[in-house]
């Protein structure tokens, strides 16, 4: 029996799980590929806790750790040494997709979030970025369309609701098609955010939003919340010359580059004003400054009324942490794959959606004519409009031709030449008059007003809206099935945030934000030597690249650090271990 009380398949090929043979005068030891993920180990073990299928769900995050994403790509690591301390593993990727799914159907994405909200403090932050990442499906289900980003236009997709803390740790994500749009998803996915998370029912939450979420029907519903703050950008403000007799306050944002005394100072200015479209709703018209000198302007919204100006305006401005986020989410944790093309019908999905009534085929084909017909009759118009204009213009000139040729007649001294140049210039300009008078659109117009009549008497009598759900079952649309990618997404969470938890004393004590990324996770995918003495098992790491003196002592300090509390092997065990980096004088290798 495993640790949790789960009963466990055995490995009988898996040679990490056969016992370690020992003797009290000579070690043993193993090179050990992967070992730099014991660093994560306390984790790992409390991951295992969470579910009844723990035991999977932390060999796929050691997976992920080591940039397996995916359980197509758990072939490239070495099952012998994660055996040696995970103890349990399960191999083949038909096994692990058929577990997979089980655990989807069992809340297991749910049990990884929880935990990783303790990661994320999430018990600690009031303030979050809410963002619908969208993915580009380009399989063969009939799935609905939606705006995709990445390639510009409307294609099918999955929207993803990311949630991050005001650090841009991400905590949260809920799929979604195209069936609803933003605006109504938006109180519903935060909804079952507090509900999974664990966040108190009485404490309020401030959402920063790109927006697209900008509506006053969505002002009007946050408002009538007590616990929901939001803050968005305002949609369709014409920057104007900031009015600084207006200006309510500055301040300067700190931004640093490639190390902590490597600062950039962006400066701000802002007008804090009620919104002159909805009286409860502040606007904060603010001129930021970059480090340059390049100014714009832009409006802020926001719901709290109450809150410092400077803080909601820096809320807003450090939106851009979630954005890189997603470019670190995908590259290294592939948190764009689809893990499943699994589908559901949505003769399925009735019972679950609340229906709503959409535009039938029919009236949005007559309202598409209809439309189609009030431009050829604009264009019309616009021809008549310029006709009388040109007419207008054309018998002005003939009247001053005209008043020439009777100047020039009554001139003592006619000359024959210019009498006949002006005459040929005034029968000109009575033929194009006369040309132009002629031009008739009364029959076109007659007959596009007989048309669109008719179109109207239609829309009058076919049904104007019809259920959106019969129309999507009858038209054979699928959902995507998201389990499967829930808890894997879930899990890729996990490791990021747990990968930059552990970054933190790194990067404060290296100091250099450019390579900093690079060197530890080189630390966490370091192979190692695993030495038991029978009393004592220690690790020793061995990073790739060449360490600095620097990097050893900054490495060096989070090993001592980390192991102030003891170690615990996540195999379930029970034993304790110690980690050590292998100095090139520190042991010797032979060869037997």
């Amino acid at each position: 029996m495993w640790g949790d009380g789960i009963e466990l398949p055995p490995e009988p090929c898996d040679a990490g799980n056969e016992p370690i043979p020992q003797t009290a005068a000579d070690p043993v030891v193993h090179y050990l590929h992967h070992a730099g993920v014991l660093l994560f180990s306390s984790w790992l073990a409390r991951l295992q806790a969470v579910h009844v299928q723990g035991a999977l769900l932390k060999q796929w995050l050691v997976m992920v750790l080591l940039e397996a994403v995916n359980i197509e790509q758990s072939k490239y690591v070495s099952w012998e040494s994660l055996g040696t301390f995970l103890g349990w593993t399960v191999r083949g990727t038909v096994e692990q997709r058929r577990l997979l799914g089980e655990i989807g159907q069992s809340q297991g994405a749910e049990a990884v979030l929880r935990l990783n909200a303790e990661v994320a403090n999430v018990d600690k932050c009031s303030d979050f970025y809410y963002d619908p990442h969208t993915m580009h499906y380009t399989g063969m289900k009939k799935i609905l369309k939606g705006w995709c980003s990445n390639i510009r236009w409307a294609d099918k997709a999955l929207h993803c609701d990311y949630l991050h803390t005001a650090e841009g740790m991400p905590v949260y994500v809920e799929y979604a098609d195209n069936y609803l749009d933003l605006r109504q998803r938006f109180s519903t996915v935060i909804d079952h955010f507090r509900h999974t998370v664990g966040i108190g029912e009485r404490q309020v939450l401030t959402v920063v939003m790109d927006r697209g979420i900008y509506g006053l029907e969505v002002f009007e519903s946050v408002k009538a919340n007590t616990l929901l703050e939001l803050i968005t950008w305002e949609k369709g403000f014409v920057a104007k010359v900031f009015d600084e007799s207006a200006c309510s306050g500055s301040f300067e944002l700190a931004r640093p580059r490639n190390n902590a005394t490597d600062v950039r100072l962006y400066r701000f200015a802002y007008i804090d004003e009620v919104w002159h479209r909805n009286s409860s709703i502040r606007r904060l018209v603010v001129r930021a400054t970059n480090p340059q000198g390049e100014c714009i302007v832009v409006s802020v919204l926001s719901t709290d009324i109450n809150r410092e100006a400077t803080e909601l305006i820096r809320l807003m401005f450090r939106r851009w942490i979630q954005e890189n986020d997603f470019k670190y989410l995908d590259k290294h944790y592939g948190i764009n794959q689809i893990t499943s093309y699994a589908s559901i019908a949505y003769e399925d999905l009735k019972s679950t959606l609340t229906d709503k009534q959409i535009e039938s085929a029919e009236t949005k084909a007559l309202l598409s004519e209809r439309r189609e017909c009030e431009k050829d009759l604009r264009g019309l118009l616009l021809k008549e409009h310029n006709r009388d204009n040109r007419i207008g213009q054309a018998r002005a000139a003939l009247e001053v031709a005209g008043k020439r040729i009777e100047a020039s007649t009554t001139s003592a001294q006619c000359d024959p030449g210019e009498y006949a140049a002006l005459r040929k210039e005034h029968s000109r300009l009575k033929a194009r008059v006369t040309r132009l008078a002629n031009l008739e659109f009364q029959k076109e117009k007659c007959a596009l007003d007989q048309q669109i009549a008719v179109l109207d008497a239609k829309l009058a009598s076919c049904g104007k809206s019809i259920s959106k759900l019969d129309y999507l079952i009858e038209q054979s649309y699928e959902c995507l099935d998201v389990n499967k990618k829930r808890v894997m997404d879930s899990v890729k969470i996990l490791a990021r945030n747990l990968f930059y938890r552990a970054l933190a004393p790194f990067k404060e004590s290296y100091d250099n934000y450019r390579d900093d990324h690079v060197y530890f996770r080189c630390l966490t995918h370091a192979p190692g030597l695993w030495v038991d003495d029978g009393s004592a098992i220690t690790v020793y790491l061995e990073p790739a690249p060449h360490l600095s003196p620097k990097i050893q002592r900054c490495f060096q300090q989070i090993l001592d650090e980390s192991q102030k509390t003891p170690m615990i092997l996540p195999d379930g065990t029970g034993r304790t271990f110690q980690i050590k980096l292998r100095l090139d004088e520190g042991i010797e290798l032979a060869l037997c």
